[in-house]
């Protein structure tokens, strides 16, 4: 019995949901400028998560090229470094004698 008073219950408020008869109750009308502001901070809420996921994408697009930047950065400098070791050699063996210069050819063919 107290199943189907229940039952009863639950329909009645969902109807009154549905149809927006809840609106027009006393107590409800006393509280319209609470849900009001109720309504403008879920609208801020919602805009505040959605301009923080659209941070976290660029600041993970942005991580993703700082990387890229940093490897380049580490490769060209590894490249720098060689060419200068070579330069350097170079300079050092032409002091000693300054008929030997580098060869510009590979001395043999690398083959797969």
């Amino acid at each position: 019995m107290k199943i189907k008073g229940l039952i009863k219950g639950v329909k009645g408020v969902m109807e009154d949901a549905m149809n927006g008869n809840y609106l027009s109750y006393k107590y409800v009308r006393k509280m319209y400028g609470t849900m009001f502001i109720l309504a403008i901070l879920g609208f801020v809420y919602i805009y505040s998560r959605y301009k923080s996921q659209i941070s976290i994408r660029e600041q993970r697009v942005l991580t993703i090229e700082i990387e890229d930047l940093r490897s380049e950065y580490l490769s060209i400098s590894t490249e720098l470094t060689q060419m200068k070791r070579a330069s350097v050699m170079e300079d050092s063996v032409a002091k000693y004698d300054p008929e030997l210069k580098a060869s510009h050819t590979a001395s043999f063919m690398i083959s797969k």
